[in-house]
């Protein structure tokens, strides 16, 4: 009975949650390709710090891509299996909170490694990716937080807005 009214006291409404994680997947999508298609034929036009600046943006950017697709498969997955329940929704709840904590403390360490990389980086390529380190952790610091900010906001509503 208890686990039951801890469940019930932290669940915010499913349908709510998914359209926090659809509108974050699309942001990070919109981020992603627009990194790509501007990163690319960037990267292949310039030489030295620039080059990798831009060509690292866009492996980071390969990368955000494969996350939304996980995203997605992920939201397609609940969407299918429909409303887990208070439980089980409280569970997912936490487990993403958890994951965004841990992606916002590796998005720091992005950002410390990339201008440790243009500090100590002798060519001038490896600085470029320093740059692009910084600004991609940069952003996905901001993202992560958002999103955990909106997700909190949007589960926080059946427990009085906290």
């Amino acid at each position: 009975m208890i686990a039951l009214w801890c469940a019930l006291a932290f669940a915010g409404d499913f349908d709510d949650g998914l359209r926090v994680e659809r509108g974050a997947m699309g942001t990070l999508a919109s981020w992603s390709i627009g990194n790509l298609a501007v990163g690319v034929p960037a990267g292949l036009q310039s030489e030295g710090r620039s080059r990798g600046f831009w060509l690292g943006n866009a492996a980071w950017n390969g990368v955000n891509l494969g996350i939304v697709g996980l995203g997605a498969a992920g939201i397609h997955g609940r969407v299918r299996a429909g409303d887990p329940g208070p439980v089980a929704l409280a569970r997912q709840q936490r487990a993403l909170r958890r994951t965004l904590l841990v992606n916002a403390g590796l998005d720091v360490a992005y950002v410390a490694t990339g201008l440790a990389l243009r500090s100590l980086a002798e060519r001038d390529d490896l600085r470029g990716m320093g740059d692009a380190l910084v600004l991609q952790g940069g952003f996905l610091l901001v993202f992560d937080s958002t999103f955990l900010a909106v997700h909190h906001s949007v589960s926080g509503r059946r427990r009085g807005g906290r």
